[in-house]
């Protein structure tokens, strides 16, 4: 791609912008980790974790 050439969309799925709380668990002898879910989508969303 060229400097001058706009940016081509290549995602397969529309993405809805969102933001929302949510909690990760992964058992019952693991604990809760606190994360936000940004760009859902039909096959899944981002989630983003505290360093």
């Amino acid at each position: 791609m060229e400097p001058d050439e706009p940016r081509r969309e290549r995602r397969l799925h529309q993405r809805e912008i969102v933001l929302k709380e949510a909690t990760i668990v992964a058992g019952p002898d693991n604990p809760a980790i606190g994360c936000s879910v940004h760009n859902q989508h039909e096959r899944g969303a981002e989630l983003r974790v505290p360093a």
